[in-house]
C-alpha cells in the first residue's frame, strides 16, 4: 500500500492511496464502497484546504494592529442647522462625504433643523476637506412584495440643488476643535 503524508500546524494526517493491483484496499469505513473510499482517499485532507487560510490568520490580524482601524485619528466636532429661506429644515438629513479618505457620513435633521455628526463613536469627523448635501429623509418602506411602491412625500423646503454633492456647492473643511457648519438652502 502507497502512502502519503501531509503535516499542518502541530498535528499530522496520513492519508493512504490505493495501488491498483494491491493486495488490499485502505481500510473500509462501514457501507462505503470501493469507488468512494478511491474518491476520499485521492481528495487531500480538509485540515490541507483549511490550513492554509488559518496560517495567515496571524499576520493578518498583525497587519491591522499595525495599520490601526482609524482610532486616535483626531477630529473635528461638526454640528450647525439646516435651513430654507431663514425656515428650519425639520425632516431629512445632511451628507458628507471625503473620497481621498473614503468617509461618508450622514446626520439626521432634528425638529428645529440642528443636526450633529458622529463618527465611530466620536462626535465629529475625521479632519480633511468635505462636500455637503441635504436630502429627504429616507423612505421607510416594508420589507417584501408590495401591491404599490411607497408614496414619496415632496420636500420643496429642500430644492433640488443642494441634493447632490456636484451641484450643492457646500464645502466644509473639518480642523480640529469646533467646526459649525450652517447651511441656509435658496430656491
Amino acid at each position: 500500500m502507497s502512502g502519503n503524508k501531509w503535516t499542518v500546524g502541530s498535528g499530522q494526517w496520513k492519508v493512504t492511496r490505493r495501488v491498483p493491483g494491491a493486495a488490499c484496499p485502505p481500510v473500509s469505513t462501514l457501507g462505503e464502497s470501493r469507488q468512494d473510499q478511491q474518491a476520499r482517499a485521492d481528495k487531500p485532507p480538509l485540515a490541507r484546504v483549511v490550513a492554509w487560510p488559518l496560517s495567515i490568520l496571524p499576520l493578518l490580524l498583525l497587519a491591522a494592529c499595525l495599520a490601526g482601524c482609524g482610532r486616535g485619528e483626531p477630529v473635528g466636532r461638526v454640528f450647525g442647522t439646516v435651513k430654507f429661506q431663514g425656515q428650519p429644515v425639520t425632516e431629512g438629513i445632511i451628507l458628507f462625504r471625503n473620497p481621498a479618505k473614503a468617509v461618508y457620513m450622514t446626520a439626521a435633521l432634528q425638529a428645529d433643523g440642528s443636526y450633529e455628526v458622529a463618527w465611530r463613536g466620536e462626535k465629529g469627523l475625521p479632519l480633511g476637506t468635505y462636500e455637503a448635501m441635504v436630502n429627504p429623509p429616507l423612505v421607510d418602506a416594508p420589507m417584501g412584495p408590495a401591491l404599490e411602491p411607497p408614496k414619496l412625500k415632496p420636500y420643496p423646503n429642500i430644492p433640488e440643488k443642494y441634493r447632490s454633492f456636484t451641484t450643492s456647492g457646500l464645502k466644509l473643511e473639518v480642523k480640529e476643535g469646533e467646526n459649525p457648519f450652517d447651511v441656509d438652502m435658496k430656491p
